[in-house]
């Protein structure tokens, strides 16, 4: 489990302390993991999933903005596309506007 942002890493972690998730990812990736090359960008998914060793073919991507699906798709990643509103696209598998319930439908 990694969570990877266009952010920096500490900003992140300042957030996933807030929200009470603490302990529960592998990693924590910024824009910083990435060479500072942004999403959507395929290099950028390159190096964070070299870094953090993710297996595109056994991983799930899950994400906000449809555009930073698409690369992970073309590397074999399930993708899961989290909003309010269903966006259709050959590069989204699924969609849930409600994570928490996704991911306790998968456990």
């Amino acid at each position: 489990r990694v969570v990877y942002t266009n952010g920096c890493a500490p900003y992140a972690e300042r957030v996933i302390e807030a929200r009470g998730l603490s302990g529960l990812f592998d990693a924590v990736c910024g824009v910083e993991h990435a060479g500072f090359q942004p999403k959507p960008r395929r290099q950028a998914f390159e190096t964070v999933f070299a870094v953090t060793r993710v297996e595109t073919a056994r991983a799930a991507m899950f994400e906000d903005d449809p555009r930073n699906l698409t690369a992970p798709h073309a590397m074999g990643m399930r993708t899961v596309h989290v909003a309010p509103e269903r966006h259709e696209a050959r590069h989204i598998h699924h969609h849930t506007d409600d994570l928490s319930g996704f991911l306790a439908r998968l456990v």
